[in-house]
């Protein structure tokens, strides 16, 4: 695991307040997915998961092959494996830190909302605060005026004694009682009126400290985000950096149940039999037929301990024996004769021809079919892009690969051998076990032709093996020839 993937899990475990509430979706993710290896092996599953993380149209560009190819099973050399796993490790984190984001997203608008409320509640505590102080004022104002009232109305009745007017006695007695009940009222609104302005603030003072623990709840989810936020990008920065290496690694790994086939040949393969169902439509051919032919040449651009590379050609020209009537191939026959066609331009031989490339073309021959299978403007025999349209084409020629026979005959053409020709049907049994994936959903612009997402068929019929002559006897080898007279 990178150092960038373990500092940012480390981070996210320890925080406080995510940490409890996404234990058990961390628990199922431990528990339920399948390990890395087993998603990268798979070409539909890889994608899946760049797609998880928003990475499949950048793995798209990188990796540069048709979904077909991509969707290859492979096996992983050791430092394949290594990339590839960390890759998809670093895609596990961006998955992880996207739901904590997206969870901590949705308490943030949460709290946010609980923050609106609050201020609204605040605004209305501070209204009816304002309230309660002004009605306050107001009974303190119309206390002092009937207590002066009061004040005044005694000395009134003073007044009034002095001078016996008993019926305005009476009258001036009443009024005082009267004021007194007003004083006494006055006195208690104006203690209600004190203990409302208390509950107010009290009230006011609750909603403000409950608005400052939500903008204090509010800031720390805020920043948590912006932190994870940070993270993602940060993985997702990381991610691209690995895609190029993940990509070659998965482009050149091993096709299982197939010696030296990889989704780039496999890219070659399938490319040259769509571009052959629309020009020689009548052929019918099959990327297995090619493949197997492929593999029997030169182990699909591998022969020799050679490397297939991105561009499709082998890491070292593929050369073959001098054709000099003399060099034994690996069917143990003797090679033909014939004499440099091309100036050593191709192979390199200036007295003799050699085959050449992954296809293993004769100069001549290659010369004549020659064709630009990956659009490049240069037709090259090394290329397997171009040597497997051209093999194809050649095969073609011979007419529809679906009927056995015909078949048979265009792989004898390719070499006069029926051991080859039965070397190619082996290697064309086998590649029944190279299950070319079926994709449901294609990127928007690109397009599978329905023949290749099925299994492609073997041609009509039951095959019947071409007879292989039985080796000539060796010198000495007989009867002893009878002494003469």
């Amino acid at each position: 695991m990178s150092t960038l993937i373990a500092l940012v899990l480390f981070a996210l475990g320890a925080g406080a307040l995510l940490s409890a509430a996404h234990a058990d979706d961390t628990d199922a993710d431990d528990s339920g997915r399948p390990d890395p290896i087993t998603v990268a092996s798979n070409g539909q599953s890889f994608e899946e998961a760049l797609a998880g993380a928003g990475l499949d149209a950048a793995w798209r560009a990188t990796v540069q092959l048709g979904p077909i190819a991509r969707g290859m099973a492979v096996e992983y050399d050791d430092e394949g494996t290594v990339i590839v796993v960390e890759l998809l490790e670093t895609i596990d984190a961006i998955e992880r830190t996207t739901t904590l984001h997206d969870g901590v997203v949705a308490e943030l608008r949460g709290a946010a909302r609980a923050r609106d409320d609050a201020v609204d509640a605040e605004r209305q505590r501070l209204i009816e605060r304002n309230k309660a102080e002004t009605h306050l004022r107001g009974m303190r104002a119309l206390l002092e005026v009937v207590a002066v009232d009061v004040f005044a109305g005694t000395g009134e009745s003073d007044d009034i004694l002095l001078g016996s007017d008993n019926t305005a006695l009476i009258g001036v007695q009443r009024n005082e009682r009267l004021r007194g009940h007003t004083l006494d009222e006055m006195w208690d609104r104006h203690r209600v009126a004190t203990l409302a302005l208390a509950d107010a603030e009290a009230a006011l003072a609750e909603a403000i400290s409950s608005r400052e623990e939500l903008d204090r709840i509010h800031a720390l989810l805020r920043a948590e985000a912006t932190t994870l936020a940070r993270s993602r990008n940060d993985l997702e920065g990381a991610a691209r950096d690995l895609l190029p290496g993940a990509a070659e690694s998965f482009t050149l790994a091993r096709v299982p149940r197939a010696s030296g086939l990889t989704p780039r040949a496999i890219e070659a393969y399938v490319n040259a039999e769509l571009e052959l169902q629309d020009t020689q439509p009548r052929c019918r051919i099959s990327w297995r037929t090619i493949a197997a032919v492929g593999g029997v040449e030169g182990g699909h651009g591998t022969h020799g301990n050679r490397l297939l590379q991105l561009d499709g050609t082998p890491d070292r020209p593929i050369v073959g024996l001098a054709l000099d009537g003399q060099n034994t191939d690996n069917f143990g026959e003797v090679v033909a004769s014939i004499a440099d066609t091309d100036g050593g331009r191709f192979d390199g031989d200036t007295v003799y021809d050699r085959a050449v490339g992954p296809m293993q073309f004769i100069p001549e021959t290659w010369q004549r079919w020659q064709r630009d299978g990956d659009g490049d403007g240069v037709m090259d025999p090394q290329d397997l892009d171009d040597a497997a349209l051209a093999a194809g084409a050649y095969l073609c020629n011979y007419g529809s690969q679906r009927d056995w026979e015909v078949w048979k005959s265009a792989v004898f053409g390719y070499n006069h051998s029926p051991a080859y020709v039965a070397s190619v049907k082996s290697r064309h049994d086998q590649m029944r076990y190279v299950r070319l994936p079926e994709f449901e959903d294609v990127a928007e612009g690109e397009e599978i032709d329905p023949l290749i997402q099925l299994e492609p068929a073997a041609p009509y019929g039951v095959y019947v093996p071409m007879p292989i002559p039985e080796p000539e006897p060796e010198e000495g080898v007989g009867e002893a020839a009878p002494e003469s007279g």
